[in-house]
């Protein structure tokens, strides 16, 4: 029985039959090669010999991919946390997913951690619901976000401010360690957070639309959510919410990063491709 991961192989041999064709088959060809950029920055690397995705073997994920794509994951959340750090140093109001929890709390007996624990298994009934995997990066990133946030809170290398300016500037800076550290853990192929996940279902499903200007619809929805539950909103919950999907766009951009294009590999994937090594 073929693998069901073979179209992987087929994939890149289209790719390469894209890349022979002469006159008008240039420009597949640099199409091509945009897509096998966009692979190799995934970590999906490009072999000759044998027309299969060098992370692959026979469709199945090599014990070493695997293992550094755990690596990857969690130095992509430990700067992901230390953008999520530097946002609340700049003491100038709640991100949106917190703004929400904030007003979900204020008509239930939840408390604040309560609601964004509910919160966040609903989010992830709604990935299942778009189709989106499950895998480690999933579990990594419930188990480690939270901890290393509170790591450079107990750590504190960055003093509070109470500068408008300063604040705004921690904000921006935030926001791009965020977005490289989603690139890191994303392009790991092996799933992401409950919040990423809806993102790049909803992206999936928006095509048309930058990635960047998905994350400011659902940043947007959410906030208007939180802001009519009675959360509080100051002028940092402003910037995050509209500068986050430009500062995302802005660095995947420079780095050829979409991260809709990426196959990622459930829990049961990967379990069964560690047997079979």
């Amino acid at each position: 029985m073929q693998d069901k991961n073979q179209h992987k192989t087929i994939f890149h041999g289209e790719v390469l039959r894209m890349l022979s064709l002469p006159g008008k088959g240039d420009v597949w060809a640099r199409r091509a090669e945009r897509v096998m950029r966009a692979c190799n920055y995934r970590g999906l690397v490009y072999n000759d010999e044998d027309l299969q995705i060098g992370m692959y073997r026979d469709g199945v994920m090599r014990r070493k991919s695997i293992v550094c794509g755990w690596m990857k994951i969690i130095f992509g959340l430990l700067v992901f946390a230390l953008g999520v750090h530097l946002t609340i140093r700049a003491n100038l109001g709640l991100a949106p997913w917190d703004c929400l929890g904030m007003g979900i709390s204020c008509h239930t007996p939840l408390n604040y951690g309560l609601s964004m624990t509910i919160m966040s298994v609903l989010i992830l009934g709604a990935d299942v619901l778009l189709k989106e995997k499950i895998g480690f990066g999933t579990i990594i990133d419930a188990l480690l976000t939270g901890n290393f946030v509170q790591l450079f809170h107990d750590v504190d290398p960055f003093p509070e401010t109470g500068n408008l300016f300063v604040g705004i500037l921690l904000i921006v800076g935030g926001l791009a360690l965020m977005a490289i550290g989603q690139f890191f853990y994303m392009s790991s192929a092996q799933c992401c957070g409950p919040r990423d996940a809806l993102l790049v279902g909803l992206g999936k499903r928006l095509r048309r639309l930058p990635i960047g200007a998905v994350q400011v619809l659902l940043w947007g929805t959410v906030l208007l959510l939180g802001w009519l539950l009675g959360g509080p909103v100051g002028i940092g919950t402003l910037v995050s919410t509209f500068g986050s999907g430009v500062v995302m766009q802005l660095i995947f951009t420079l780095i050829r990063f979409e991260p809709r294009n990426v196959a990622h590999q459930s829990v049961r994937d990967t379990v069964i491709a560690l047997r079979r090594i």
